[in-house]
């Protein structure tokens, strides 16, 4: 039985093992000792002059999480940005999609609106970088609480002095990388993506690195989404995935290293929403997320490896940061993906991390339900900002049902479709009957009259006052197939282009358009009746019957020009 689909429904408070899949002992052993820490090191401690933060395994338990409220300090934050852009000597974007560097700004001094002024940053960049960081331990944890309560990783190492809400990252040495025993691929993860509340604006300061490499690589989830088909983001857009906890505590057991809080899965949506930009962006990673929930298990290993060779392999989504002594970096879980690079062995890389947590990630759906707003997508405001022209004039929902509703546009329609939006009853054209060819022959006027009953009150589009507007096709229901094909039909009749056409006769007695009698022999597919369901369509202004010598049957006159 499947778990329950809702963004952030938790699967399992307890450990799931899939002991059919597990990967060797041996093989975990081997992972562990790229991914866990040493506990001592090949340097002594009285020489090292940060030995305190030295990372640890203490044997001890700790309960499970529970949601905890979480209001994200972007929101307060002026939009501007003007107190904490104003102090920066230099801002410095590194890339289009992802990665901004602020220079000559002291992390000590922040004051509270500059804090929340970060947080709108790095949620607007992805990641943002400071130079040259004197703050300590202490500090980079005050701006992390700022943030929102701090998370206590239950596998991997802690400083030494106790520091439990600190995530110690160190190789040296005495800890060669195994290429054998992972992919590059796998090094891309979220940070503890299989929690509840998966954590937000994280910083990463680095005490100590080597004089080249140990660089870190960001990829953009805003960036990933907005590449793909408008088709496929309504897709991924309705998926949840699973996150899991499993291996990474297998892993650990394995390694002979405690878990000092049992491991959970988690289901996430594919598409998650910022809460502060309102920006959609791809929530997947190689380094947690298992499966699609509810697709067959081909389709959802296809899917996930297209995310995540987009995410690992595509340089227009990703910044690559050099890291140099007391440089400090922010940035958002919840809409960027990292990996780290192990190409500085037998150097020494220390580096200590805070982790705030989030709010439950919420889909597109339950965003737009909560909040009332729009999801958006980030490259298309960037664009609406800069004045750029869209195509299709940047409608992004309906993006599926605009394809029912709207014709292709042409370069010399586009004004006259929009003006044909609020068009008023009388100002309808009246020039083209032989738009009516379109007309299937197997929709009776029957079914064209209850048709336009039950859209239009009652009423034919031609029976409101002249000062009364039509109302929008997009807001009708196709609620069958005639009914959507009827809405076709009459889009394109309102919105064809006036193109040259064979002239009709106009008789001056009569005041009325006569088109040549071969003009209507598609008439006799339709049967009699005595009114016309489109009225606005009709070639005659006037009720009165045409001359004697035009040679139209009866039947075609009851039908209406």
């Amino acid at each position: 039985m499947e778990p329950d689909a809702c963004a952030g429904a938790e699967y399992g408070i307890r450990a799931i093992h899939h002991r059919a899949h597990r990967r060797p002992e041996s093989r975990e052993r081997r992972r562990q000792q790229c991914f866990y820490s040493p506990s001592i090191g090949d340097d002594g401690d009285n020489t090292y002059a940060y030995a305190q933060f030295k990372p640890s395994f203490p044997d001890i338990s700790w309960p499970p999480l529970t949601e905890v409220a979480v209001s994200d300090r972007g929101l307060l934050a002026d939009p501007a940005k003007k107190s904490l852009l104003s102090a920066a000597s230099k801002v410095r974007h590194l890339t289009p999609a992802i990665g901004t560097e602020l220079l000559g700004i002291d992390l000590r001094q922040l004051t509270d609106a500059q804090k929340d002024e970060l947080a709108l940053l790095v949620a607007e960049r992805g990641v943002v970088f400071f130079r040259d960081q004197e703050i300590d331990v202490y500090g980079q944890l005050d701006i992390a609480r700022h943030f929102g309560p701090l998370h206590k990783h239950a596998t991997t190492p802690i400083p030494r002095n106790g520091l439990e809400e600190v995530h110690v990252v160190y190789n040296d040495s005495s800890r060669r990388p195994d290429p054998a025993s992972f992919s590059k691929l796998e090094l891309w993860h979220t940070d503890v993506s299989y929690e509840i509340q998966p954590p937000s604006t994280t910083s990463l300061k680095v005490i100590t690195g080597p004089e080249y490499g140990g660089d870190t690589l960001w990829s953009s989830g805003y960036a990933l989404y907005s590449s793909f088909s408008p088709g496929f983001q309504t897709y991924l857009e309705g998926l949840t995935a699973l996150h899991s906890a499993v291996a990474q505590a297998d892993g650990s057991r394995a390694a002979g290293l405690p878990v000092r809080r049992e491991p959970i899965e988690t289901i996430h949506p594919v598409v998650r929403v910022h809460p502060v930009t309102g920006w959609k962006s791809i929530y997947v990673n190689p380094g947690f997320t298992r499966r699609i929930i509810g697709l067959p298990k081909a389709e959802s290993d296809a899917i996930l490896q297209l995310l995540f060779h987009q995410i690992a392999q595509n340089p227009d989504f990703q910044v690559r940061f050099k890291w140099e002594h007391n440089d400090i970096a922010f940035w958002d879980n919840r809409v960027v993906t990292h990996s780290a690079t192990f190409d500085f062995f037998p150097e020494t890389r220390h580096a200590l991390r805070a982790t705030p947590h989030g709010e439950k990630p919420l889909s597109v759906a339950a965003y737009e339900k909560q909040t009332g707003k729009v999801a958006k997508d980030r490259q298309i405001e960037i664009w609406r900002q800069k004045g750029i022209e869209l195509p299709g004039g940047g409608d992004e929902k309906p993006k599926v049902a605009s394809v029912l509703l709207r014709r292709k546009p042409r370069a010399n329609n586009d004004v006259n479709a929009q003006k044909a939006k609020t068009r008023r009853a009388d100002q309808l054209p009246t020039k083209r009957p032989s738009c009516r060819r379109f007309l299937p022959p197997s929709l009776p006027n029957s079914h064209l009259n209850d048709f336009i009953n039950e859209k239009w009150g009652g009423r034919a589009p031609d029976a409101y006052p002249s000062n009364e507007r039509l109302p929008a096709l997009g807001s009708f229901h196709a609620s069958s197939s005639i009914d959507a094909k009827l809405l076709v039909f009459y889009s394109r009749a309102r919105n064809r282009p006036r193109t040259t056409t064979r002239r009709r006769k106009f008789d001056a007695q009569t005041s009325s358009c006569q088109v040549p009698a071969k003009r209507r022999a598609w008439r006799r597919f339709l049967p009699p009746s005595s009114a016309c369901p489109l009225p606005a369509l009709r070639c005659s202004s006037t009720s009165q019957k045409p001359p004697a010598d035009d040679h139209v049957n009866e039947q075609s006159r009851n039908m209406g020009d």
